[in-house]
């Protein structure tokens, strides 16, 4: 039996907690264009944080990871991005979002998503690795999926048949300059901002 399924991603977001809200109405946009076709997987291959821009450096990258959750994200990459100790405070926060590096693969629903792929796969399941590469493709009955760049989003889809993966689509998309601001998102990222700041001042008195 044939199937489809489509994957949206993103990549190098480095902070920019401003992008967000218009991001997610360009990526709400595209799972609509993209249902018919059946599951639609969100995905962020990395570099969700910069440690030189606020709140990045103050929360260890935790602000954006929050955000993409809020957002509706699958699963992000964190290799090399999260302490342990930063690690265990989202999972303390039950983020729905997967956060994904190699030791911590996501599982669902037949889909794989890991950061190089060592562990045991099953046939039956589609494997996506979203360590960036130079070009999205499928190597060994892997997908693996090409960096873009931040304002861009990436979108493949995939045929699969009978435990073959084929690439069926693959465009790089940038985000138009008129996509209207989700409110929603607006109102999480004021928050986090807000978060942010109030640690800021904590983090001040305690120094004096």
């Amino acid at each position: 039996m044939e199937t489809s399924l489509v994957v949206i991603y993103t990549h190098r977001l480095r902070g920019d907690l401003a992008l967000l809200p218009r991001l997610y109405t360009f990526l709400r946009r595209l799972r609509g264009d993209y249902a018919a076709y059946g599951r639609v997987l969100l995905l962020d291959l990395g570099a969700s944080c910069a440690p030189d821009v606020f709140p990045c450096a103050l929360t260890g990258g935790r602000s954006i990871l929050i955000a993409l959750d809020a957002m509706g994200y699958d699963a992000a990459n964190v290799a090399g991005q999260l302490s342990a100790e930063d690690r265990a405070r989202l999972d303390a926060s039950h983020l729905q979002m997967a956060l994904v590096d190699a030791a911590h693969p996501y599982h669902k629903d037949g889909v794989v998503v890991t950061v190089g792929l060592k562990q045991t796969v099953s046939a039956n399941e589609v494997r996506i690795d979203i360590d960036p590469t130079s070009e999205s493709h499928v190597e060994g009955g892997i997908l693996r999926l090409g960096s873009v760049e931040q304002g861009q989003v990436g979108l493949v889809r995939l045929r699969l048949d009978h435990g073959r993966v084929r690439l069926e689509e693959t465009h790089t998309l940038e985000m138009p300059a008129d996509v209207t601001p989700d409110p929603t998102i607006a109102g999480a990222v004021e928050f986090i901002l807000g978060e942010a700041r109030n640690l800021q001042r904590k983090q001040g008195m305690n120094a004096t």
